[in-house]
């Protein structure tokens, strides 16, 4: 027999709990029960971000871009409630001498040898390195930020790092985009200072098999490429 102390429970196992003096039956008869449902509240969780640029002789420019905008997009992204973690990979601290890279419970440097066409590979190949700083629960993020293409397929690097980070990720590409089989151009029309050495068509591939973002690199307000991945990483905490 059912304890007559017990509490029902509702669909998929609701508590409900009757309501004094509601809806009192007649005589003889037990009382119909009103219910109390509670839903939980929905908080971001923790985002892992983890950058590597490009740091080859043509890269000042955009080193200097990331430079500028890398603690307001952490700022932001702090804001907005989230637990962050930034990762550099480079061979110089883009983030140096801002608020960004004296807060060593959000940022972590690690000196890299990243070329023209080896970003992927570094990315695999120094996970020891970094994968300390990563949380199980976190969202992950990759942003590449290259004038050029990738030696390493990005489906080889999709499948390796999933099985390197044990969960799916999500890449972003700072790369140049494909204008008729060649780079783009920089803002200052001359190719050879501030446009891109070759189209990074892996780069593109990759952000488009994981939902990411896909932004030229021959832009000079890099003030809207960080609100694109921004907004972009918010969403997906």
């Amino acid at each position: 027999n059912p304890n007559p102390n017990s509490i029902p429970l509702g669909p998929a196992g609701m508590v409900s709990l009757p309501m004094a003096g509601a809806n009192a039956g007649a005589a003889g008869q037990a009382p119909s029960c009103g219910s109390v449902s509670q839903t939980a509240d929905v908080k971001p969780g923790p985002v892992d971000i983890v950058w590597i640029i490009d740091s080859s002789g043509r890269m000042v420019d955009e080193l200097n871009a990331v430079q500028q905008n890398i603690s307001r997009f952490a700022n932001e992204i702090g804001n907005a409630g989230i637990d962050h973690h930034v990762v550099m990979l480079a061979q110089i601290d883009a983030a140096a001498g801002t608020s960004l890279a004296t807060d060593p419970q959000h940022y972590l440097f690690v000196p890299g040898l990243v070329g023209s066409h080896n970003a992927l590979q570094l990315l695999l190949e120094m996970y020891p390195r970094y994968a300390p700083f990563l949380r199980p629960a976190a969202a992950l993020h990759f942003v590449v930020v290259s004038d050029d293409e990738s030696h390493l397929p990005a489906q080889a690097f999709r499948t390796q790092m999933e099985k390197l980070a044990g969960k799916s990720f999500i890449f972003h590409a700072i790369a140049s985009e494909s204008v008729n089989g060649q780079p783009c151009a920089g803002a200052c029309g001359l190719p050879i200072l501030c446009g891109a050495f070759a189209p990074g068509l892996q780069y593109y591939a990759l952000a488009e098999m994981t939902g990411g973002e896909k932004i030229s690199i021959c832009v000079s307000d890099w003030s809207m490429v960080f609100g694109a991945l921004q907004s972009a990483v918010i969403e997906s905490a």
